[in-house]
């Protein structure tokens, strides 16, 4: 009965990751068909670029002070080995002793797990993926703004607001699920706006 629910849930997670990569694909065509200005969005890409490299090079990596990133990277290599978003105890050796049904979210370790396939999964590999992610985010926040305030200064402005926010630059180095949720809703917000415009 615990298999079943942990394999269920996996599918439930990748079902929900095939609807949020749909919606992100559906976005993207969207803002395609939109007039853009490529000088502005040559800025505001080069502006992602620069936070990512900077980001990755003269930010440090690693934990802040929580357990739950561990847990989330623990639960990953589960899904990566069985299929399952679980807790193994490992005791003694490499071998799991006793693998423990999460009651935590699964969507961020499995976005862990599948980034992680061609490279690996470690500690340093979910801080490049939030740091990715969180770079991609001062995207969304320029055409979030354009769309809102019908102005390219304005929205440039906005995406480098946002990406020398302090919280949003130490954050994006650590192994926590926020980043990703926070990418999750930017992009969920420019979706809606787009429909209703």
């Amino acid at each position: 009965y615990k298999i079943f629910i942990q394999r269920t849930e996996v599918l439930a997670l990748i079902l929900t990751l095939t609807i949020f990569i749909i919606l992100f694909i559906e976005t993207i065509k969207h803002i395609t068909k939109l007039k853009l200005d490529k000088k502005y969005l040559t800025i505001v890409i080069s502006i992602a670029i620069l936070s990512f490299i900077l980001t990755m090079l003269f930010v440090p990596r690693g934990n802040r002070l929580y357990f739950d990133e561990d847990i989330y990277l623990d639960m990953a290599k589960q899904i990566k080995l069985s299929g399952v978003p679980s807790l193994c105890d490992y005791f003694y050796n490499n071998s799991c002793f006793k693998n423990e049904l999460m009651k935590w979210p699964a969507f961020y370790p499995l976005s862990l797990a599948i980034f992680s396939i061609p490279i690996g999964l470690s500690s340093n590999v979910a801080s490049i993926f939030n740091i990715l992610i969180s770079s991609l985010s001062i995207i969304l926040v320029y055409f979030i703004s354009r769309m809102i305030y019908k102005d390219k200064n304005i929205a440039v402005l906005s995406s480098v607001i946002y990406s020398v926010l302090p919280l949003r630059i130490l954050w994006s180095t650590s192994n926590a699920s926020e980043i990703l949720f926070s990418f999750m809703i930017l992009v969920n917000i420019l979706f809606i706006m787009m429909l209703t415009k």
